[in-house]
């Protein structure tokens, strides 16, 4: 996907005017940033939130259909089984390269001073939600755009500890521009998420690391990339398997 800077932002200064009553930071409304993609994808509100084929699609246009996932990407199998039968499908998954964490209080109704984040968001942090969906790389028409953004992100002072910041609730992340987006077709497309960034051969505990991942979702994501053949064993440095790719 080619960056548009200019349709970004219209895309982002539309979904912001809008509505801000069912749209606002904390309510149940739909996710700003989940409005802001589609209105970057497609300007045109006629052609989102489409019923097809007993589901209801993002955006449909001339291109085909897009469907934007800002959780966990195992939600759309249901629908990629259906609609790539039908027209190609692009699944955008945003991710945050830079990102302020403002902090909001509800009962006061204040918000706190932006604070720039550590945590910055690589092509390799995208594996552990694209394994979910490795069935349908190589299907004909399908593709998964990894959209890199610049942006604040709002989180509700909601937490369990004393600061009340550790387990709080995230809000909504908001935009303020794309850093860079990365397309990923193929099982190669995988491999080059990995490139430079681990060393060759690498440990799990490696691959846990540049993820950013621990537990069981960490493992399943290796060992989907493995038995798929992105990753393949390599033998073992003490009690430790090694993998390579």
């Amino acid at each position: 996907m080619r960056i548009n800077d200019a349709r970004f932002t219209e895309a982002r200064v539309r979904a912001l005017s809008e509505n801000t009553e069912s749209l606002g930071i904390g309510t149940l409304g739909e996710k700003l940033l989940h409005r802001i993609l589609k209105y970057y994808i497609d300007p045109d509100e006629n052609n989102h939130e489409i019923e097809y084929l007993g589901s209801v699609a993002d955006v449909i246009n001339g291109e085909g259909i897009f469907e934007i996932q800002t959780r966990s990407l195992e939600r759309l199998v249901p629908k990629l089984e259906k609609f790539l039968e039908k027209s190609p499908v692009t699944v955008v998954y945003p991710l945050f390269s830079e990102k302020n964490v403002i902090w909001f209080d509800k009962q006061t109704g204040e918000l706190t001073p932006p604070r720039r984040s550590p945590k910055r968001a690589t092509p390799a942090d995208a594996l552990i939600e694209i394994y979910k969906l490795l069935e349908f790389l190589e299907r004909p028409g399908f593709s998964i755009e990894l959209i890199f953004l610049k942006g604040d992100e709002y989180k509700l002072l909601d937490g369990w500890d004393k600061s009340k910041k550790r387990g709080a609730t995230k809000l909504d992340r908001i935009p303020s521009s794309i850093d860079t987006t990365v397309t990923v077709r193929t099982r190669e497309d995988c491999v080059c998420l990995l490139s430079d960034s681990l060393p060759h051969p690498f440990t799990a505990k490696q691959f846990y690391k540049l993820i950013g991942h621990r537990g069981r979702t960490a493992y399943y994501a290796l060992r989907a990339l493995v038995n798929i053949g992105i990753i393949h064993e390599c033998g073992k440095l003490k009690n430790a398997k090694l993998f390579d790719y």
